[in-house]
């Protein structure tokens, strides 16, 4: 507010206003580049962290229901050897 009752008063509301539009736009570019550099590392931790809490805590769990002499097939081998990996 200061800013317009300056310009109006120096007889530059133009300039001024034209000054405060710019600047808008421009903290809205940055607000907007901002939040597309960090939305994919966002992604990145989200699902690291959905697959190693299904690593840690729901695979064990699932583990002691099943029957551990019966065969597995491939994928399901992997997924319980990549489970018994991690620390």
């Amino acid at each position: 507010m200061s800013l317009i009752i300056t310009g109006e008063s120096s007889g530059n509301l133009d300039k001024t206003l034209k000054l405060i539009s710019e600047m808008i736009n421009e903290n809205k570019r940055i607000k907007s580049e901002l939040i597309s550099t960090l939305t994919y590392p966002l992604y990145c931790f989200f699902y690291a962290f959905i697959t190693y809490f299904i690593l840690e805590f729901a695979l064990p769990r699932m583990l002691n229901v099943m029957d551990l002499s019966g065969k597995f097939h491939c994928p399901t081998a992997i997924l319980l050897i990549s489970g018994n990996v991690l620390p």
